[in-house]
């Protein structure tokens, strides 16, 4: 954990400025440890951070975080982005983002605020939003995170597009260790009012539909029925679908089973790999064939074996010979490329 002071943007702005190129790297990394140690205790915790930050010096590229935790409580992180080019001086990107945990309610509430950081520009202000948040309401509880949902109290979800709409200014914008860092709070857990649904269905545990929106308006009466119809046959073109890719699976997996058991392993993952080899069950030949495009055609006899040219498309949607195989006892003995 960084002292909050270390935490101060224009800090920040001073130590990624100085390390931009050409300054020599060893200067460079004398001033930034000396800047970081000024503002530090000696202390073997603070000595690690030092440590820590300046390693990120060896490696191509790196993410270094600050955490940055004050005596009231609260936490803010900060992530930098870090390089170095072997032979050449090394230089760095101050270009990161700050990253806010709100505490989780009692109620499971939570949220995480991100804010973009781009130093080298005077007048660009970082801004904290909402990335992902859970917030409940009064009829329903508002997810948005890896999957995307708005859930009501008597267990049906709404999937599909919406967004929530925030009032006024977030609390958060007040607090002291915001205005330090410089930082413009645009959404938070606190100035979240409510759920506008956009273009989506409402859905029962079960999977069936109850509730439609189109264009931020719930459907009704004949727009309702012929909008459900539109989506049941929907549904059902996807599990007629979804039934035949499952039977098709389950017919690939019984015959490789069966080929297996009938050939080897070895050979039936080649051929299912468009690769010929001495050894190989001719059979599996047309497998390859099949996944090849090629044309596999008996031409002549020597020697008790069987000799079949490959021919495959070429550009032009021609057959252009490309080799020639030797079969005997049914395997392959031998195979020549032109």
């Amino acid at each position: 954990t960084v002292h909050p002071s270390v935490c101060s943007f224009t800090l920040f702005l001073k130590l990624f400025r100085l390390i931009i190129p050409p300054i020599n790297a060893t200067k460079a990394i004398n001033i930034l440890t000396h800047l970081i140690v000024v503002k530090l205790t000696a202390t073997l915790s603070h000595a690690a951070i030092i440590s820590k930050y300046t390693s990120a010096f060896e490696i191509e590229p790196r993410k270094t975080f600050f955490d940055c935790t004050y005596p009231d409580g609260f936490k803010i992180k900060h992530a930098g982005f870090y390089y170095t080019r072997k032979g050449s001086p090394t230089w760095s990107s101050g270009m990161g983002y700050y990253i806010y945990e709100e505490n989780n309610k009692e109620n499971g509430d939570y949220s995480v605020l991100v804010a973009q950081n781009n130093p080298y520009f005077e007048d660009f202000t970082p801004t904290l939003s909402l990335e992902k948040f859970r917030k409940k309401f009064d009829e329903y509880t508002i997810v948005w995170d890896s999957v995307l949902f708005v859930e009501f109290n008597d267990g049906t979800k709404f999937k599909g597009k919406f967004e929530y709409v925030i009032e006024g200014e977030s609390k958060l914008a007040e607090n002291p260790h915001i205005l330090e860092l410089d930082l413009k709070v645009k959404s938070s857990l606190d100035n979240v009012v409510e759920a506008k649904l956009i273009d989506g269905e409402v859905y029962t545990k079960a999977g069936d539909v109850v509730a439609i929106y189109r264009n931020e308006e719930k459907l009704e009466g004949f727009d309702y029925d012929q909008e459900l119809a539109q989506i049941k046959l929907k549904i059902a073109e996807e599990k007629k679908k979804i039934e035949e890719q499952r039977k098709q699976k389950e017919a690939e997996e019984k015959l490789y089973a069966e080929l297996i058991k009938k050939y080897g392993k070895k050979y039936v993952d080649l051929a299912l790999l468009g690769r010929v080899e001495v050894g190989m069950p001719f059979d599996l030949v047309n497998i390859v064939a099949t996944v090849r495009l090629w044309s596999v055609k008996l031409t002549g006899q020597s020697g008790g074996s069987k000799i079949y040219d490959i021919k495959e498309l070429n550009a032009n949607a021609k057959l252009t010979p490309i080799g020639y195989i030797r079969v005997a006892n049914n395997k392959v003995q031998s195979v020549y490329w032109w």
